[in-house]
Parts: structure tokens; sequence; C-alpha cells
């Protein structure tokens, strides 16, 4: 059975197909594989250069740069347009397209975003394209189109940039904590209402003799002679309306994200597939799938 393609890489298939159909996008790289670049799509579009990042969902956690964390949104903008001085080979192609004159422009696109996660990212795109001046796009995939949320091109259009114009260095530098025992873990989510579901997680894994590993956000569950984790239960991310945010990660268990319980998640972590889990018998289900495609050798 073929396996698909994480949240990010069927967004992008799909709206970059539509964006070249429908806009006569000019796509000049593509890091459709999540290799590392900053951005995932580089091209021209109305004779614009631009770059886009793909996400599944935003929300207001992942707009803006915090210290102690990597990976935002204003972060990931600020390294794109710095390295704009000196380009590495996946922003060669923006830089060619780009007139040094004008302003750059750079898309979010995105299947759904929260509605403090779009008020976050409005604010701080308009704050900063003023400061780093650049133009920029909010997109939302519709499965069918690409909708512009927001936009400040048609502004920005006619003025010039300034060479001199000061962008920091947003990195993050993770300060490594002890992760939690289990025990202030099942208290945690207990506090928000989502205690069964976590105990019904760890009953199922001790059950079906897989490893518990305590990690600083959540309780990850892999084979007991070691190796990596087959999924992981974000503690940290619970929504009594939503559940218990769960990453899987598909490709070394083969099997697809329809297999699995549960409602689609933001995502969180390194695995490329995350899933609400609401309710006891789901995060039993969930490590059922898991230890069943194990037993079969697929990890």
């Amino acid at each position: 059975m073929m396996i698909e393609p994480y949240p990010e890489k069927r967004i992008q298939q799909e709206a970059i197909a539509w964006l070249r159909e429908v806009r006569g996008y000019e796509e000049l790289f593509s890091d459709v594989e999540a290799t590392g670049a900053r951005m995932d799509s580089v091209g021209v579009l109305d004779g614009r250069a631009i770059a886009i990042e793909v996400k599944p969902s935003v929300s207001s956690n992942m707009v803006r740069h915090r210290s102690g964390a990597s990976g935002s949104i204003e972060a990931k903008i600020a390294a794109t347009l710095l390295a704009l001085a000196a380009p590495p080979p996946w922003l060669s192609a923006f830089k060619i397209a780009w007139k040094p004159s004008t302003y750059p422009t750079i898309a979010i696109l995105a299947e759904r975003y929260t509605a403090d996660g779009l008020d976050e990212m409005k604010s701080m795109l308009s704050e900063r394209a003023l400061e780093w001046q650049f133009a920029f796009e909010v997109w939302q995939w519709t499965g069918a189109e690409i909708v512009t949320v927001a936009s400040n091109t048609k502004a920005v259009r006619a003025l010039v940039r300034d060479q001199a114009v000061s962008i920091p260095e947003l990195t993050g530098s993770v300060v490594r904590r002890k992760p939690p025992a289990i025990d202030e873990f099942l208290k945690v989510a207990h506090g928000g209402g989502l205690g069964p579901v976590l105990s019904a997680f760890l009953d199922a894994a001790r059950s079906h003799d897989l490893r518990l590993v305590r990690k600083v956000s959540g309780i990850g569950i892999a084979r007991k002679c070691g190796g990596p984790e087959w999924a992981t239960a974000f503690v940290v991310d619970c929504d009594a309306g939503s559940g218990m945010n769960v990453g899987v990660d598909l490709a070394p268990l083969g099997i697809t994200e329809d297999q699995l319980p549960g409602t689609v998640a933001p995502k969180r972590g390194h695995m490329r597939c995350n899933r609400w889990i609401a309710w006891p018998e789901e995060a039993a289900d969930l490590v059922r799938v898991i230890a069943e495609r194990r037993k079969k050798g697929s990890g």
C-alpha cells in the first residue's frame, strides 16, 4: 500500500500545481521532500520573486520568534532575507529572480489557521514587512484553490527598497530540561481533562511491550531494544475540545494516516503526521495499530 505523503508535501504539491496552472507561477526551486531549506518553494509570480513557506496548520505559538525556541515563521523569514546577501543553493534562484531595488515577497501557505494564529500572523507580518522591507501574502489552500487571506503587495509594489535595511539573526538556543516523570505528565493531562486518554495510551504501550520514552513535551513509544520513537503523545499540547496531540512516524511503520484513529492535528515535533486523540479507546487503538506493524517487521 502506498504511504500517504506528509501533510506539507500534499498541500505543497496540490497548491503549487494550482499556482502554475491558474496564475502562471514559475517555480525555480522546491523543497517538497523537506531536505532542510528555509522555504519550501521559490519562484516568480506576477513578475515578482517569491519564497513560499508551507504549513498544514498555523497556530499562534508558531508565528513569532522566542528565545529558547527554534523554527518560528518569523525566524524563517529573517533567515531568508538575510541570506539574500550570500545565498545558499536553494535561495540562489530567488536572488536571480529578484531585483534588489524591489521588495522581495514572502508567502505563507497553510490549509488551516487558528483564529489566534491568523491574527498573530497578520500582526507579525505587518510589523516586520515595514521594518525589513518585504511584501507578504497569507494564503489558505482550500483543496481546490488558494484564497488570499491577507496581503500588502499592492501597497509596496512601487516602493524602493533600502539596501541598508537591518535584519536580525533570530536563532533559537534551546535550553535542555530534564523530562518530567510520567506521574507529572499524568497530572498535566488530568488537569486538562485528558487523563484517561494518556492513561490508556500508557497502558496500551505497556501491554504491547513497547518502551516509554520521556521527553520534555510528552511521552514517546518505541521498541524495547532501542531506536527512534514511532509515536509521541505531546502532553503539553492538550485541548479538552479536540484531544491530545499525538505525532506518528508513518514511513517506518508502513501505514497511512487514514489507518489511524482520531482527527488531523497541527504539526508538532519532527513526525510528519499528527492526530488529535480524544478518547481512551482511540489511544488504545492507535497503539494497537503501531504494535501490529512492529510485529510484522516494518519498524
